[in-house]
């Protein structure tokens, strides 16, 4: 069996036009609340936007990327919270790297961010609780795998969490095993619709 580069992959995610008949396609409406982690230009949480009116939260820790996610989703229910989200709640810095940038990589350009827990990030913004979660899109460059392990001990993954779409990066030690054990935890309370590797 050959197995596909990172690269052969994207190049099939594009041929098959995933980006448009799958990233999109959720049972969600105008009462729903997505989460953008790792939102960049707010690309992503602006489709969700246009296609269902829901509302929202798109995370971008770049202060650029910031900004632009911030004028592109002003006339939208989704806000933008410049920080990121983490295994633990404290400061950490950032490779910039525009829509690559990362805590797993190395870059001339660096910067101080604000990491959360999920849990700690609604609280720390007044929710009584972290709200039912419809859609969660995760691209954040090999941090996944800290903020969902973090969500497994935490419940919340099985409880607050309907749908997640998952960028895997094989960035961070022990990668394939991690995601195993993350993949097993989740196939006991979500389905894989499809996956791209």
């Amino acid at each position: 069996m050959t197995v596909e580069t990172h690269d052969q992959i994207v190049t099939r995610w594009y041929q098959e036009n995933a980006e448009k008949q799958l990233q999109t396609t959720y049972p969600a409406h105008a009462q729903s609340f997505i989460l953008d982690v790792g939102a960049y230009h707010g690309k992503w949480a602006l489709e969700m936007f246009q296609k269902y009116r829901c509302g929202g939260i798109a995370i971008e820790p770049v202060t650029e990327a910031y900004q632009i996610a911030q004028r592109n989703l002003a006339s939208t229910r989704i806000g933008v919270e410049h920080c990121a989200l983490a295994g633990h709640t404290g400061l950490g810095e950032i490779a910039c790297l525009e829509d690559g940038s990362s805590f797993h990589q190395k870059s001339e350009k660096t910067q101080a961010v604000a990491l959360y827990q999920l849990a700690d990030f609604f609280y720390s913004r007044k929710y009584s609780e972290v709200p039912q979660i419809t859609v969660c899109k995760m691209n954040v460059e090999g941090a996944e795998f800290e903020i969902l392990e973090n969500l497994m001990s935490d419940n919340i993954l099985s409880h607050k969490i309907d749908n997640l779409q998952i960028q895997w990066h094989p960035v961070v030690d022990q990668y394939q095993a991690r995601r195993a054990e993350i993949s097993k935890f989740l196939s006991r309370t979500h389905e894989l619709t499809y996956c791209f590797d």
